[in-house]
C-alpha cells in the first residue's frame, strides 16, 4: 500500500485545482490555531479547509468554523471516521480529494455543549467513561478495535446514574448508565444510537439507555449493534434544547473525544451552524 503522506494529500487537492497551503499539526490547540488564523485573514477570499484527519481532528477546528462561510472539507485519513461516513465522503483518498475541490457546499446543523461545539454527539455515561480510558498512541494503532476492547471491559460494571432531563421544556427524571445526545444518525463504526437523526433538521436527539442488570444490559448493546432498536429498550426525546443534572459527576465525551466530567450540561443545537463539502448527489 502506498504510504500517506503530507505531500501525496497536497498533490491530490492540486490535481482537482485547489492552490493548498500545507499547515500540519500535531497537537488540537495547534490545529485550532492555525484554521483560526486563516478563517481571519481578510485576504482567505474562497478559503475553504481540508482536514486530512478523523473526527478528533474535525473536532478541534469546529470553533474556529462554527458560524462561518468558511466550508470544511475531509481527506478521511484519521482512525475512526464517522463525520466523513455521515455525509458520505468517498474512502478513496483521490475521490475524497475531488470532493474537496469540486464537491458542493452544504450547511449542516452543529449542537453546543455547555458552551463546546460539537458536530456528531455528546455522550454522557458509559461511552464517556470508554472514551477517557483510550490513549492517543493506542488508539492511532487499533482505531475503532481499542473502544470494543475497553468497552467490554468497562460494560458490567460502569454504574447507572440519576439524571434529570429537560428537553425543550418537558422534564423527564430516570437512571441511566448512558445518555447520547445525537445530531447525526452514525455514532461509531457502521453502527447508529439514533437512526432517525439528521444533521440538517435543526432538531437533537436525545438517547437514554435506561439502567439495567447485568443481562438486560448486554442484550441492550447487542441490540444497538444489530440495528434492533427497538429490543434495547432506548428511550428517545427530540429538541433544541436540553438541559441534564446527574446525581453525580458523569464522564462526557464529544465526538469521540474526551472532555470534562460534569453534573451540570447545557445544551442546543446551532441550526447551518457549519457549513461542508459533499459530493454532488449527497
Amino acid at each position: 500500500m502506498r504510504r500517506i503522506t503530507p505531500l501525496r494529500l497536497v498533490g491530490l487537492l492540486e490535481d482537482f485545482g485547489l492552490q493548498v497551503t500545507l499547515a500540519p499539526a500535531a497537537k488540537p490547540a495547534e490545529a485550532l490555531a492555525l484554521v483560526s488564523a486563516a478563517v481571519a485573514d481578510s485576504s482567505s477570499t474562497g478559503l475553504r479547509v481540508v482536514v486530512a484527519g478523523g473526527d478528533g481532528t474535525i473536532h478541534a477546528v469546529l470553533p474556529a468554523l462554527e458560524k462561518t462561510s468558511v466550508p470544511l472539507a475531509i481527506l478521511p485519513v484519521g482512525s475512526v471516521n464517522v463525520l466523513a461516513r455521515e455525509l458520505a465522503v468517498p474512502r478513496s483518498l483521490s475521490d475524497a480529494a475531488r470532493v474537496a475541490a469540486q464537491g458542493v457546499p452544504r450547511a449542516v446543523d452543529l449542537g453546543r455543549f455547555s458552551g463546546r461545539p460539537f458536530v456528531l454527539m455528546a455522550g454522557l455515561g458509559f461511552d464517556g467513561a470508554v472514551v477517557h480510558t483510550v490513549k492517543g498512541h493506542i488508539k492511532r494503532r487499533l482505531g475503532t478495535l481499542i473502544y470494543l476492547l475497553n468497552g467490554l471491559r468497562l460494560l458490567l460494571s460502569h454504574p447507572p446514574r440519576r439524571f434529570h432531563i429537560i428537553c425543550d421544556d418537558k422534564p423527564i427524571e430516570t437512571e441511566a448508565w448512558q445518555v447520547v445526545i445525537a445530531n447525526a444518525s452514525s455514532y461509531t463504526y457502521r453502527w447508529s444510537l439514533a437512526p432517525q437523526a439528521k444533521i440538517n433538521d435543526g432538531r437533537l436527539e436525545v438517547c437514554v439507555i435506561p439502567h439495567a442488570g447485568a443481562f438486560k444490559r448486554i442484550k441492550q448493546v447487542a441490540a444497538i449493534l444489530l440495528g434492533r432498536h427497538r429490543w434495547a429498550p432506548v428511550n428517545y426525546l427530540s429538541g433544541g434544547r436540553i438541559e441534564i443534572q446527574t446525581d453525580e459527576p458523569v464522564a462526557v465525551q464529544l465526538d469521540g473525544d474526551p472532555a470534562p466530567s460534569t453534573d451540570m450540561a447545557q445544551i442546543e443545537i446551532i441550526p447551518q451552524g457549519l457549513t461542508v463539502m459533499v459530493g454532488e448527489t449527497r
